[in-house]
């Protein structure tokens, strides 16, 4: 091996990061391994609008240029904010439409009913299950759900968009 040469070694899947809340997680470095070459990012979080949802996404999605990025969420004239009055989604989509300015295929999708989901980052091979969803990590990556037992879980990529 050549001087600057070096293999990354992958966690053997499943595994799992246990997540404490107030701690401080650098979302993009933890899924780096995966999304590395991947041409695809997907997003399962039907709140993906929230302020924190959409920092944590952007900062997903802005680590390459993806050939497609998939979203299903739930539909945003459905959902009411803490003041009880329409979801904003402006600044998600001005992101929708920087994405599809640099050439990137951008798919949303809405769940049907709104109701408890299960979160996911997508990427080719790889799904990583979110407790709670993007919303759970503050602006700076701290977690904020309360109680014990939460763990972003990777595992091989079963689901699709």
């Amino acid at each position: 091996m050549s001087r600057g040469e070096y293999f990354e070694v992958l966690k053997p899947l499943p595994y799992e990061v246990e997540l404490i809340k107030g701690k401080q997680y650098d979302l993009p470095q933890l899924f780096a391994p995966f999304a590395k070459g991947s041409k695809t990012l997907g997003i399962i979080d039907p709140y993906i609008f929230n302020s924190n949802g959409l920092a944590n996404f952007k900062l997903l999605a802005n680590k390459t240029v993806y050939e497609k990025i998939s979203i299903k969420c739930n539909p945003p004239e459905k959902l009411t904010g803490k003041d009880g009055k329409p979801v904003k989604t402006t600044l998600f989509d001005q992101f929708i439409d920087e994405l599809r300015g640099k050439g990137t295929d951008v798919q949303i999708t809405y769940f049907e009913k709104i109701k408890h989901k299960e979160r996911y980052v997508l990427y080719d091979d790889v799904q990583i299950y979110i407790p709670g969803g993007l919303d759970m990590f503050d602006s700076n990556g701290v977690f904020q759900n309360e109680g014990e037992g939460f763990c972003l879980i990777f595992k091989k990529k079963t689901i699709s968009l």
